[in-house]
C-alpha cells in the first residue's frame, strides 16, 4: 500500500511537471508577440500557472489514458531470494486474511521439467513477499517534500517578519480620504467593507487580504487630492481583483514546485498585468491619468528598497514604472473591463484539451516472480487457494466499474426526464411579430421581472461579444432593455444601461434621454455616456442639466459628452463646468474651450478668457498646467499678468506650459521672463523657453539667444544655435 501512494504520487508530480511545462512554456510564447492586452495576459498566466495541477490531479484522478498516451511509471513487486520458486505474490495485508492453500493432491498434474521439490516450494505456505519499487523515488520524493517544505516555510517567516516591519496599523480618520474611498467604493461597485489604515514603516501603498488598504504617512500629507483618490482607486482595484490572493498562490507555487522554474515568471507576469489592469480601472473611475501617473512617480521615490517579498503595492515593480507612466500621460481613454466570459471559456478549453491530449505519467505494478525463466507448477485453482487473490479483486474492480456505469447511466435518464418535463410544462413559443407595426416595449414592460433580467442578460452577452456590434439583429434585445431601464431593481437598471451601450442602437437614444433623470448615479452616469457616442443632437439639453448633477462622476460624463457638440454648447455651460469644483471637471472643460478657438470666425468669448486666466492660480497643478496650455491656444496678443507670473510656480510642468505658451502668444514682452526661464533648475524648462525666445521676432530675444550660446547647459547651446538659424532662414 505504501509502495502504491509512492508511485502516484511520484507520477502526479512527473505529469505536473510535463503539463506546466507545456501550458506555460505556451502562454511565454502567445505573450511574448501575439497577445499583448494586459486583460487576456492575466487570465492567460493564471489558466497556465494552475493548469498544470488541474490536469495532471484530472489525469491521476479519472485515469483515463490521454491521446498522447501515458508513460509508465513501474511499481515493482518481486519475490524475496530465499523463495526462488514461491507463488504470485501477494500483498502483506491481503496475505493476512487469505487461508494457506491445501497441499497439491497427489494426482495433480505436474509440469515437465519440475520435480517435486519445485512443486512443495511453489505451495509452501510461509514463502516470504516483500514489496518494493524503483529505488530513485521515494528518495526522490523525501528530498522534493523537505525542500518544498523549507521554502514555504520561508516564504511565511519572511512574510510575517514584513508585516512586523511595516509596524502596527492605524485606522484612518481623515474624513476627506474615507469620503473619496466610498465614492470610488460606489463607483466601481465595490460591496464589501474595505478598511483603510497607515503605518509608520510602509513606503508604498498597499492592498493587504481581501479588504484592507494600507498608506505610508507621507501618502496622507504629500500627495494633493487628486493624487489621493487616483492611489485609493489603484488599491481598491487590486482588491476588486483579488491581487493579494493570487500573488500569495503564485509564491506558494513558485515554491512549492520549485523545480519548474517557469512559474517565477507566471508570478512576475501576473504582477505586471495585474498593475496595468489597476491603472486602467483607476483612470476609468477617476476620469484623470496624469493624476494617476504624477501620485506614481511620488510614490517610486518613496520606495528605497523595496519589500523583500512580492506584495500587491503601487510601485512595488519597478522594472515597468516608467511603461506604466508614458501609457497614462498619452491622454489616450482607457479601454473598458472587457467581457471575461469568452477568455474564460478560452482558458477552461485549454485545460481541458492539455489533459484529455498531453501524455502523463501512470503508474503501472509488474511481477518480477512473473519475469522468471521456471515457472512453478500450477494446478486447477482452488477457491481459497493463494493465486486466487489477484483474479478475486479483479472481480470485485470489475463490479465497481460496472455499477458507475449502471449509476451513470441512470443518472443521464434522468436528465433527459427532467428536461422532457421542462419542455411538456413549458408555454408554446409564440412567434414575433414585426418591429414596425407594432411596438414591443408595452408587451415587455408588463413581463415579470425575472423574465425581463433574463432578456436582460442575454442581451448583454450579445452586447458584450465585441464592439464591432452595432445593431440587435433579433429586434428583441433592445426594446426588452429599454423596457428594463424603467425596472424597479436599481440593479436591473444598471444593467440594461450598460448592455444598451454596447449594442450602440439608435432606438435606445430616446430611452438614454429619459434615463438622464434617473435617481441612480451610476445610471445617469453610463447614459450620459452612451449619448456621447451616438452624437444626437437632441441629447444636448440634458446632458447640459447635468453639469448641475451632485454627482461628480455623472457631471464627468455628460461634460465628455459634450464635448463631441463642441459648437452647441453654450457659453453659460463651459462658464459652469470651469466653476466646478472638482479639478478633472475643470480640466476636462478647459479641452472643451480648445475645441472652439480653431474658427476664426467665431471667437472665443471674453467671459471664458476672463475664467481661464483665473484658473491659472488654482491650487491643483494639473488644473494650473490645462489652463496655460488652453491660454496658448486663445491666439491672445498679449501675455496676461497672470501668466507672467506662473513662471514661478513650484511645479515645473507649470513651468514649462508657461514658456510653450510665451511663445506662442509672440509677446515682446516676454523676453524677461523667459530669460529667467532659460536659467531655470529644470532642463526642459529651459530648453522650451529658448525655442519660445526663437519664436517671438524681436531684438531683445534674438540678443537673449545669442546668450543662450554661452550656458553651461549644452542642451540649452543647441537649442538656441537651432533657434538662430532659424531665425536666419525666416528672415532671408
Amino acid at each position: 500500500m505504501r509502495a502504491d501512494l509512492i508511485a502516484a504520487a511520484g507520477s502526479w508530480l512527473l505529469t505536473y511537471l510535463l503539463h506546466s511545462t507545456l501550458l506555460l512554456g505556451a502562454a511565454w510564447l502567445a505573450t511574448r508577440r501575439l497577445i499583448q492586452a494586459p486583460a487576456v495576459r492575466d487570465l492567460l498566466w493564471k489558466a497556465a500557472l494552475l493548469g498544470g495541477v488541474v490536469t495532471a490531479s484530472l489525469q491521476a484522478g479519472l485515469g483515463f489514458e490521454p491521446l498522447g498516451g501515458a508513460l509508465a511509471l513501474k511499481l515493482e513487486a518481486a519475490r524475496a531470494p530465499s523463495a526462488p520458486h514461491a507463488a504470485t505474490p501477494m500483498p502483506d495485508l491481503i496475505q493476512g486474511f487469505i487461508p494457506p492453500p491445501a497441499p497439491a493432491p497427489s494426482s495433480a498434474p505436474v509440469a515437465r521439467g519440475v520435480g517435486e521439490s519445485s512443486q512443495r516450494a511453489a505451495v509452501a505456505p510461509k514463502a516470504e513477499v516483500t514489496e518494493s519499487h524503483t529505488d530513485w523515488l521515494p528518495l526522490a520524493l523525501s528530498v522534493w517534500g523537505t525542500i518544498a517544505g523549507m521554502l514555504c516555510g520561508l516564504y511565511l517567516i519572511q512574510r510575517a517578519r514584513a508585516m512586523r516591519r511595516i509596524g502596527p496599523r492605524r485606522q484612518v480618520s481623515d474624513a476627506t480620504l474615507l469620503d473619496m474611498l466610498d465614492g470610488l467604493r460606489r463607483v466601481g461597485n465595490v460591496r464589501r467593507e474595505i478598511r483603510l489604515t497607515s503605518a509608520d514603516g510602509l513606503a508604498s501603498p498597499v492592498a493587504l487580504g481581501a479588504s484592507e488598504i494600507a498608506l505610508p504617512e507621507a501618502a496622507l500629507t504629500d500627495l494633493e487630492p487628486d493624487q489621493q483618490r487616483s492611489m485609493l482607486a489603484h488599491e481598491l482595484a487590486h482588491l476588486e481583483r483579488r491581487d493579494p490572493t493570487w500573488l500569495t498562490l503564485g509564491c506558494l507555487m513558485e515554491r512549492a514546485f520549485f523545480f519548474q522554474p517557469l512559474n517565477r515568471l507566471a508570478r512576475v507576469r501576473l504582477q505586471e498585468a495585474a498593475e496595468y489592469l489597476c491603472d486602467d480601472w483607476a483612470v476609468r473611475r477617476t476620469g484623470s491619468g496624469v493624476s494617476l501617473a504624477t501620485c506614481l512617480v511620488k510614490v517610486a521615490e518613496w520606495i528605497d528598497p523595496p519589500h523583500p517579498i512580492p506584495m500587491a503595492g503601487m510601485a512595488e515593480h519597478r522594472s515597468q514604472l516608467v511603461t506604466r507612466i508614458h501609457r497614462l500621460i498619452e491622454g489616450r481613454a482607457m479601454s473598458a473591463t472587457p467581457r471575461s466570459i469568452w477568455f474564460l471559456a478560452g482558458a477552461v478549453a485549454l485545460i481541458g484539451v492539455t489533459a484529455v491530449a498531453a501524455p502523463g505519467f501512470t503508474p503501472v505494478r509488474t511481477d518480477l516472480a512473473a519475469q522468471g525463466t521456471v515457472q512453478a507448477p500450477v494446478a486447477t485453482p482452488e477457491p481459497d487457494s493463494s493465486e486466487s487473490w489477484a483474479r478475486r479483486l479483479a472481480r470485485q474492480a470489475g463490479l465497481v466499474r460496472v455499477r458507475a456505469q449502471i449509476d451513470a447511466a441512470r443518472a443521464r435518464a434522468e436528465v433527459r426526464r427532467a428536461i422532457a418535463e421542462a419542455r411538456a410544462a413549458a408555454p408554446p413559443v409564440q412567434p414575433v411579430p414585426p418591429p414596425a407595426p407594432v411596438s414591443p416595449a408595452p408587451a415587455v414592460a408588463a413581463m415579470r421581472s425575472d423574465l425581463v433580467r433574463m432578456s436582460m442578460r442575454a442581451a448583454a452577452i450579445a452586447g458584450g461579444a465585441g464592439r464591432d456590434r452595432q445593431h440587435d439583429t433579433t429586434s428583441i434585445a433592445v426594446p426588452a432593455l429599454i423596457a428594463a431601464l424603467k425596472d424597479g431593481d436599481v440593479e436591473v437598471r444598471r444593467a440594461a444601461a450598460q448592455s444598451l451601450s454596447n449594442l450602440e442602437d439608435p432606438r435606445a437614444i430616446p430611452a438614454f434621454i429619459e434615463a438622464l433623470k434617473d435617481s441612480d448615479a451610476e445610471v445617469r452616469t453610463c447614459a450620459a455616456s452612451a449619448l456621447g457616442e451616438f452624437e444626437d443632437k437632441r441629447a444636448v439639453p440634458g446632458l447640459i442639466a447635468l453639469l448641475k448633477d451632485p454627482n461628480t462622476d455623472v457631471r464627468h460624463a455628460a461634460l465628455s459628452s459634450l464635448g463631441n457638440f463642441s459648437d452647441q454648447v453654450p457659453v453659460e455651460a463651459i462658464l459652469t463646468a470651469l466653476a466646478d469644483s472638482d479639478p478633472d471637471i475643470k480640466v476636462s472643460a478647459l479641452n472643451l474651450v480648445c475645441s472652439h478657438d480653431g474658427d476664426d470666425e467665431k471667437p472665443v468669448d471674453p467671459r471664458v478668457i476672463q475664467a481661464v486666466i483665473g484658473l491659472i492660480g488654482n491650487p491643483n497643478a494639473n488644473v494650473r498646467a490645462q489652463a496655460i496650455e488652453t491660454i496658448s491656444s486663445l491666439q491672445l496678443k498679449e501675455a496676461p499678468a497672470g501668466l507672467l507670473a506662473a513662471a514661478k510656480d513650484k511645479n515645473p510642468d507649470v513651468r514649462q506650459h508657461v514658456a510653450e505658451a510665451l511663445g506662442s502668444i509672440h509677446d515682446p514682452r516676454a523676453v524677461p521672463t523667459l530669460k529667467e526661464l532659460v536659467q531655470d533648475p529644470n532642463a526642459d524648462v529651459r530648453e522650451s523657453a529658448v525655442e519660445a525666445l526663437g519664436e517671438i521676432r524681436d531684438r531683445t530675444a534674438l540678443e537673449a539667444l545669442v546668450g543662450a550660446l554661452k550656458s553651461s547647459d549644452a542642451g540649452v547651446r543647441r537649442r538656441a544655435a537651432e533657434a538662430l538659424g532659424q531665425r536666419d532662414d525666416e528672415d532671408r
